[in-house]
């Protein structure tokens, strides 16, 4: 153009990819004429001007065509993997589907584990009344008591209009030195590294598609295998300190270890670890329970043994999707002896190995292991059933023994290809000692049930 200018290569049409890289911004912006004089116009600032939109609009242009394709890259990488994952698991199914079937075929004893982080367990028989129904959580992999009300600790929302309101005096504070009370005193357990800290009030703002994410960056040469911090949340002052549950969503997931759950009941008080507590390694979503307390303070150590390699550099990657305290109340009615449907029903589908039936139970395994508990104070009642009621009822734990418990004679049973678990549960008011894995004040929860069987 004379006496003009225009911007190449970026001053193409929408469409055109001389390089073969996708753009989303095509700036074709061209500086006019150079301004006649009018006056007191001045044409200097007005070229001025029109050159720094320019530059402006070209960085602009470069900045998001490059971080559009680094997001189509990490976009193609990742559902590359999640393909080759999905056949992964396909395959590892057919492995155990096959050994199954190999056992069953020789008269083997078959364990088969009906994990409830698979969905297609659960069943939602439509005789059961929909207030009578059990809730499923596929994210904890659990059965429980459907909730009356939920009162968060961490937040709020708003009734005009329904947003999530943080409080003003949320405190969330982390750090990498602190001392585990094992006799070494205050140690930095990121060893120096370069670390990036992130918006930890990100892990309690109750918006999943919000993160925190901390990283910690070494030389490649750096001999560190691990690292770790520790959060400490003290709950908003307007809040009610009572508690019973508290949701942890490492991220990312799969690849945090759950160092410490504990709670202190007020800012002078010292912490306690949450009740049955073990560390979790690479650990999922994690919910935990305990009997109604006060809560004023909640500390989470979290540990990183995963680094990957960014640009020559080390590095660790670790933090929370988020951290939720609630308080749950939960449905409480129960009718001791009560027909099919009456009380609080969970329901699961178990199926034999393919071509066979269910003849002979060797062991019923319960994960938490409620069958511990003393028989005449359990808190839930399984059954299980050729039928989706008590029709065709083949095992009670209210009337029978567990099969494990019999001598390794199992117990026969009537031949079926499917076996329904029945769950009758009832809000925990009393527990059976040290056995129970349940609280008083809490809802009884099932996250899986494994049988041992022959065919």
């Amino acid at each position: 153009m004379a006496n003009g200018y225009s911007q190449s290569p970026a001053d193409i049409n929408v469409g055109e990819k001389p390089d073969g890289k996708h753009r989303i911004v095509q700036p074709t912006i061209h500086r006019p004429l150079p301004a006649r004089l009018r006056g007191p116009f001045s044409s200097a600032e007005y070229n001025n001007f029109t050159d720094a939109a320019h530059h402006d609009i070209v960085n602009l242009a470069a900045a998001v065509n490059t971080n559009s394709n680094r997001i189509e890259r990490a976009l193609r990488q990742v559902h590359s993997e999640n393909d080759y994952l999905r056949r992964r698991i396909e395959a590892l199914q057919q492995e155990v589907t096959y050994r199954q079937f190999q056992e069953a075929s020789t008269s083997q004893k078959v364990s088969h584990y009906f994990d409830f982080h698979n969905s297609s367990y659960i069943i939602h028989e439509a005789t059961i009344d929909s207030s009578k129904r059990a809730s499923y959580n596929a994210r904890f992999g659990e059965i429980a008591l459907p909730a009356n009300a939920v009162e968060n600790k961490l937040f709020n929302f708003s009734l005009r209009t329904g947003n999530i309101v943080l409080p003003s005096d949320l405190v969330v504070n982390v750090t990498n030195i602190f001392d585990k009370l094992e006799g070494a005193g205050l140690i930095d357990y990121e060893y120096g590294g370069t670390p990036n800290e992130g918006v930890p009030l990100h892990a309690c703002n109750g918006v999943n598609q919000s993160v925190w994410m901390r990283s910690v960056t070494f030389p490649m040469s750096a001999e560190v295998e691990e690292v770790e911090c520790q959060l400490t949340i003290v709950v908003p002052a307007g809040i009610s300190q009572q508690t019973n549950i508290i949701d942890i969503l490492p991220f990312p997931e799969g690849s945090v270890d759950i160092t410490e759950v504990s709670t202190a009941k007020d800012l002078a008080s010292a912490f306690t670890m949450v009740d049955n507590f073990i560390e979790h390694k690479n650990a999922i979503a994690k919910r935990y329970r305990f009997g109604p307390r006060s809560v004023e303070q909640i500390r989470v150590k979290l540990k990183s043994r995963n680094w990957t390699e960014v640009n020559g550099k080390k590095v660790f990657y670790y933090g929370l999707q988020e951290v939720n305290a609630k308080l749950v109340d939960y449905e409480k009615s129960f009718v001791l002896g009560g027909t099919f449907g009456q009380n609080i029903t969970g329901m699961i589908k178990m199926e034999a190995t393919s071509g066979f039936n269910f003849r002979k139970l060797y062991s019923i395994d319960t994960a938490p292991a409620f069958l511990a508990e003393d028989p005449d104070l359990r808190n839930v009642r399984l059954v299980l059933s050729s039928t989706p009621d008590f029709a065709g009822i083949v095992w009670d734990s209210s009337l029978n023994a567990l099969p494990q418990n019999l001598g390794g004679v199992g117990f026969d049973i009537s031949p079926s290809p499917t076996l329904y678990g029945i769950l009758e549960m009832q809000f925990v008011k009393q527990v059976s000692g040290l056995s129970s894995p349940y609280f008083v004040g809490n809802s009884p929860w099932v996250n899986g049930i494994g049988l041992t069987y022959t065919t």
